[in-house]
């Protein structure tokens, strides 16, 4: 009976090395390896330029050329190697008289980014809100 407890210890310390080393990263890579790179959405010319450039080991920059409001989340947080939490962005179209909000999540699939962001345009002196919608942009990398 000894024994048996014993073999059983052995293959669960050796289970849980093997999957220590399995899941250990290789040397220079973050959860933002995978992820940065410059996608496209679109033909030209009313194309979405989605570019997405490492912070840090686990946050991200993503700027999103070419969208009619928010266009730079700057502390995307990676959740894992493929998914990101797009932080809440603010930007402001004084000449329309807007404040533009944006949040939401994204998938990364081969070499296709699934981005979903729930948009707000709020009167930029009344602060009332003119209009909210979700957005999937759906780019390839270039």
């Amino acid at each position: 009976m000894k024994t048996l407890h014993l073999t059983v210890a052995y293959v669960a310390v050796f289970f849980c090395l093997a999957t220590a080393i399995g899941c250990s990263k290789k040397k220079g890579e973050t959860l933002t390896t995978l992820v940065t790179g410059r996608y496209l959405n679109g033909p030209a010319p009313h194309n979405v330029e989605i570019l997405i450039a490492g912070v840090n080991e686990n946050t991200v920059m993503l700027t999103m050329n070419g969208t009619p409001t928010v266009s730079v989340h700057a502390a995307t947080i990676m959740n894992s190697t493929t998914t990101f939490t797009l932080n809440e962005a603010t930007e402001r179209n004084n000449n329309l008289n807007e404040r533009y909000i944006a949040t939401g999540t994204g998938i990364l699939s081969g070499d296709s980014i699934w981005i979903t962001r729930h948009e707000q345009i709020y009167n930029n002196i009344t602060s009332a809100l003119i209009t909210e919608y979700d957005t999937t942009y759906i780019g390839r990398r270039r």
